[in-house]
């Protein structure tokens, strides 16, 4: 039995619709939609509009096991201006590489 290409031509362009649907949906700038979103998903969109990217990509690294949370999808352009404009500027580091640093200056101290 013989397929024709139009059969062939017809399934390559659902698939590629369906492929094309399914991450037009996932990339989507979630925030702006709040009363649609879960508690977790509201801490991303909580998170994201401080100084630097730091505590928004360790809440969603922290937790991805759990609530399968892509960085990007809680990040609006303003954000990202936002993030560069304060490391032009000189933001210091995350409260927690702070403390690193200065353990480890405090550790190298003690030798």
């Amino acid at each position: 039995m013989k397929t024709s290409k139009q059969t062939y031509r017809i399934s390559f362009a659902v698939v590629a619709v369906a492929v094309a649907l399914s991450t037009g949906a996932h990339a989507e700038y979630r925030c702006a939609t709040p009363q649609q979103l879960d508690t977790e998903e509201r801490r991303a969109c909580d998170l994201a509009p401080q100084e630097t990217p730091d505590a928004l990509i360790q809440f969603v690294n922290r937790t991805k096991g759990i609530y399968n949370l892509y960085v990007n999808d809680y990040v609006s352009e303003a954000d990202v201006k936002r993030w560069e404009l304060a490391e032009q500027k000189g933001v210091p580091d995350s409260p927690a590489i702070a403390k690193a640093k200065g353990d480890a200056r405090d550790s190298s101290m003690r030798d």
